[in-house]
């Protein structure tokens, strides 16, 4: 594994004074902190650092957390305790500018999206391709692994997983998805 400088921070607070000058390689973020929320933390250094790798770490796998701190601008969501090889495969991901979501989360977005009607869609149907996407998050397939099922590249997989995401905001749909996910 690649070293990667890092710094602690008990409180979001304390991270939006220090990490700026100095930014390390990749952040962790706690969603759960004391104060201001990891979400707002993510937010507000959004606001300074475009391009920063930030990965959000916790327990919950709620989608409405999940989702904003996606939204706030979180690289990355990996629940907690984190194995050492999802930890290391999460950071490396990030850093070089990928996503990286836990099998947890993945599945729980999957199940939220399932859980929708159809007519919270609109006309955004999906096509074959980015149904087989969902397939296979719904069984809990890594990007890298969507990718080889596909006989695609990762960053392939990204873009139909984005365009997903993209379907439910692109009919206005944007309040109504986020009301369903809470």
């Amino acid at each position: 594994m690649q070293a990667f400088a890092s710094s602690s921070y008990e409180k979001a607070e304390d991270a939006l004074r220090s990490v700026p000058g100095d930014p390390p390689d990749v952040m962790l973020m706690e969603i759960g902190l004391h104060g201001m929320s990891g979400i707002e933390g993510i937010r507000k250094l959004r606001s300074v650092l475009f391009h920063f790798p930030i990965v959000m770490l916790s327990a919950s796998i709620a989608v409405h957390d999940v989702c904003e701190s996606l939204m706030a601008g979180a690289s990355g969501y990996l629940t907690k305790p984190p194995s050492p090889a999802e930890l290391e495969t999460a950071v490396e991901e990030v850093c070089r500018g990928e996503v990286f979501l836990s099998k947890a989360v993945l599945k729980a977005l999957v199940l939220a999206f399932h859980q929708i009607p159809r007519a919270h869609l609109g006309s955004a149907s999906l096509t074959p391709r980015e149904q087989q996407v969902m397939g296979f998050l719904f069984n809990g397939y890594l990007d890298k692994e969507i990718a080889d099922a596909m006989h695609v590249g990762q960053p392939t997989v990204r873009t139909f997983l984005q365009h997903l995401f993209k379907k439910v905001e692109a009919n206005s749909r944007t309040q109504d998805v986020h009301n369903f996910l809470r």
